[in-house]
């Protein structure tokens, strides 16, 4: 009897092992490490969306998990929060690009984690991208583009962002990005917000038909002659019908340019007094 059971046991010890590595595997315990990012992504390559997924999926699965996107020589650090509930047409995304511009990296460093702070949506991701460069124009150097569109990409398939609701704003240098990015990408973005940054001399036309734009300025803020170049802007792109700027004498189609007028007031600035 006692041979009997030695050999059951014998028997049915490499079963019990099996069993217990693929428990293990498929409820990994703290020390397994796990993913920083959960990453639920379920393939369907039974229609072109599906197998377009599919590869951004698999060429971006490491910068939503590093949270860093690299094209050539350049990286570009990416910080993002998720806000509300996920609405059924699917999430907005804001990018939002930081002050600073010709300085050194730990003071740009700091801006940007000054503009992580700065806005909490009711709903959607909030990203913040890291200028892939210290130069005055950081955000619109022209490799940044296919940054951007990684950004936007990478967001629709792993953060279920709807690609009509995405928003590019930005302050300071961040604003001259928007002034650059935003009519250069025009058909990626819902609506654009530019907050005390210079257009430097930019053109504007492609805004017209596909982005709705906004640009605001304190009255205070004059380096560079900003508040008078937003205010020359203006009035070129005057709405239609009203003034004389060459978008009143553009015919439709027309999606909208939003005047902001120049803030009077002080705003309050996390540590410290910024107008």
């Amino acid at each position: 009897m006692k041979r009997l059971l030695l050999f059951i046991t014998l028997c049915l010890a490499p079963v019990l092992l099996l069993s217990c590595a693929c428990q293990s595997k498929d409820n990994p315990g703290e020390d397994v490490g796990l993913e920083t990012n959960p990453d639920p992504y379920k393939p369907d390559l039974s229609t072109l969306e599906g197998q377009w997924r599919d590869s951004v999926h698999t060429a971006l699965s490491y910068a939503y998990q590093g949270e860093v996107l690299k094209v050539g020589q350049y990286r570009m650090p990416i910080w993002w929060k998720v806000y509300g509930n996920k609405p059924a047409g699917g999430r907005s995304l804001y990018i939002s690009l930081h002050g600073g511009g010709q300085t050194d990296p730990s003071e740009n460093d700091g801006q940007w984690e000054n503009q992580k702070q700065l806005y909490t949506p009711s709903e959607g991701v909030y990203l913040c991208p890291r200028a892939i460069t210290d130069t005055w124009d950081l955000h619109f150097r022209p490799e940044s583009d296919a940054f951007y569109e990684q950004i936007i990409q990478m967001a629709v398939v792993f953060l279920d962002v709807n690609p009509d609701k995405v928003y590019l704003m930005g302050y300071s240098a961040g604003g001259d990005g928007v002034w650059q990015v935003a009519p250069r990408m025009a058909d990626h973005w819902a609506a654009a917000s530019m907050m005390a940054g210079h257009p430097n001399g930019v053109r504007l036309e492609s805004l017209m038909t596909a982005t709705r734009s906004a640009p605001s300025m304190s009255a205070n803020w004059t380096p560079c002659r900003r508040t008078t170049r937003k205010a020359t802007y203006t009035r070129a792109i005057s709405w239609p019908g009203r003034g004389t700027g060459w978008m009143a004498r553009t015919p439709p189609p027309f999606r909208g340019w939003r005047n902001t007028p120049a803030i009077p007031i002080r705003r309050r600035w996390p540590g410290s007094r910024a107008t």
